[in-house]
């Protein structure tokens, strides 16, 4: 058998034990559930069933419950692929192992990993999710390319509504100076004709021009 051949079939072997290590720890933490699902426990919650009764409900409640986590643990298991994740890891435990028993100098590059001198552990840890996160950049680019889109055709919208009110607002002001206008030329002329009038009159007149133009002010 070729030693890469026995390397890997090693590192299955290893990854199995690792599997059924934490079925045995799954296993032990499961007796709490007989520990507390107690006979007295169930007495007290259902004092009305008989002890007959209580017993096989207790058993069979404790051994459903354990049954469902199992269940649970094993679903985890093919969901995320343990088995060979956790080969993954021997091997790369084994690889290490192998190097630690040369006598390198600390941090020498024989001492990292051998298919990329220059990986560290946290770009190992990650390399994995940034791969797989790597399928959702076109989608992603996509989604800000039309939410761009649409913040400018919004932005353009409301800068052409602003310029429309702006010049709303000078065509009627520039109405208005011209009407303002137009009434100071009047009381200019009924200025010159104060002096056709009485003095009396004259007099009047020229206080109620002077209101008037205290009361429009200047333009």
């Amino acid at each position: 058998m070729a030693p890469e051949r026995e390397a890997r079939e090693g590192s299955g072997a290893q990854a199995c034990i690792r599997l059924e290590r934490m079925r045995a720890a799954l296993d032990k933490f499961l007796t709490l559930v007989d520990e507390k699902a107690s006979a007295r426990s169930f007495a007290v919650a259902l004092p009305g069933v008989s002890e007959i009764d209580l017993e096989k409900t207790r058993l069979q409640f404790a051994q459903d419950l354990k049954t469902a986590i199992r269940d649970d643990f094993e679903d985890l298991v093919v969901k995320y692929n343990l088995q060979a994740r956790l080969s993954e890891l021997q091997e790369l435990v084994d690889e290490a192992d192998e190097r630690q028993k040369h006598d390198y100098a600390p941090h020498s590059a024989e001492l990292k990993d051998v298919w990329r001198p220059d990986l560290n552990i946290s770009a190992a840890i990650c390399a994995r999710v940034k791969a797989d996160q790597s399928n959702l950049i076109p989608s992603l680019e996509q989604e800000l390319a039309e939410v761009s889109a649409n913040a400018d055709g919004q932005l353009q919208a409301s800068n052409k509504d602003s310029f429309e009110r702006i010049a709303a607002t000078e065509q009627a002001t520039e109405e208005a100076q011209a009407a303002m206008a137009d009434v100071f030329g009047m009381l200019d002329k009924l200025r010159y004709t104060v002096t056709d009038c009485s003095e009396s009159e004259a007099s009047a007149l020229q206080t109620m021009i002077q209101s008037l133009y205290s009361e429009i002010g200047p333009v």
